[in-house]
């Protein structure tokens, strides 16, 4: 687990990790709500795309529900998403 972020009025810890049991695997996002203790991949990188996300950021107003992150991906495909 990298980068965890926190937002005081959610119940969500947002984190960056790899995924041990597979090898190559680059860092993605994962989202764990701090009651249900469910976690949610957010972001796709693979061995075989080799895209990283990293350094996290929730923003502020949660209501927007929103998170910043830092990604050596190519760009912004269509409809906002990441380019793999």
């Amino acid at each position: 687990v990298e980068h965890p972020t926190w937002s005081p009025q959610d119940e969500r810890i947002i984190f960056a990790a790899r995924n041990r049991n597979i090898a190559g695997d680059p860092r993605n996002l994962y989202s764990i709500n701090v009651v249900s203790r469910v976690v949610t991949k957010l972001t796709n990188g693979t061995p075989g795309n080799g895209v990283e996300c990293f350094d996290p950021i929730l923003h502020p107003d949660i209501s927007v529900n929103r998170v910043a992150f830092a990604s050596n991906a190519s760009g912004i495909g269509p409809g906002g998403d990441l380019a793999y």
